[in-house]
This record gives C-alpha cells, sequence and structure tokens, in this order.
C-alpha cells in the first residue's frame, strides 16, 4: 500500500510539473495540510481552450491509445435517480472536468506522452 501511495505521489507530481503552467487547464488542487488520496488526477478543461469540449477531447486521447475518464456526472443531469434543481457550478464541472490515467506503474515517458497529447488538443 505506501509502495502504490509513493507511485501515486509521483505521478501527480509529474503531472502537476508538466501541466501548471499550460493555459486553459485548471488542475485539482490541495491545500499543503491535505494528504489526498490520490485515486483519480482530475483537473478542468476551459471551454475557450478545448472548444471541442471534454467529450471529443477523451474521444481524441482514445485515438493516441490513452483512455482518461470524466470527473463525474451531476445529479441534475440525471432525472431519473435525482430530484435535483438545477445546479449551474456542478453542471458546468460535470461537463468539463477529465481525469487522467494514474495507475502507479505509469512510467516518466508514458506521463511525458498523455501531457504532450493533450497539449496538441489546446486549439
Amino acid at each position: 500500500l505506501e509502495q502504490i501511495i509513493k507511485e501515486r505521489k509521483r505521478v501527480d507530481l509529474q503531472y502537476k510539473e508538466l501541466l501548471s503552467n499550460l493555459p486553459g487547464l485548471t488542475l485539482q488542487y490541495f491545500p499543503p495540510e491535505v494528504d489526498p488520496v490520490l485515486w483519480a488526477i482530475a483537473m478542468k478543461l476551459d471551454p475557450h481552450a478545448f472548444p471541442q469540449g471534454r467529450e471529443a477531447v477523451i474521444a481524441e486521447m482514445m485515438q493516441a491509445g490513452i483512455e482518461t475518464r470524466p470527473g463525474f456526472v451531476a445529479p441534475s443531469f440525471m432525472p431519473h435517480i435525482y430530484s435535483a434543481s438545477k445546479l449551474p457550478v456542478t453542471e458546468d464541472l460535470s461537463r468539463n472536468v477529465l481525469s487522467l490515467p494514474t495507475y502507479p506503474s505509469l512510467q516518466e515517458e508514458q506521463i511525458n506522452y498523455i501531457c504532450s497529447e493533450l497539449k496538441k488538443m489546446r486549439r
């Protein structure tokens, strides 16, 4: 378990080093006093920088051999399960959050490739 945690922190740190200054991406932030459980490395895509939309980015990443996932679905988008009113902030996040691969065995060159492919999709 300790090795998995260590490796996921390594993966997270490399993503932050490669993507933190990319306009159009907002990386998930954890205050210094928080020791996060890194089960997903999430980021928000700015629709102005990624006008093709998150679903198209996911498809383009898959074409490059990279499996990414949407962040979550807003409860207001699931009326068959929830009776939630409109939730503008949650709905915006639901449309624009993307999770990158986080498995602990990701190698530096794989993370570099993932980031370079994502950067190519920025318009």
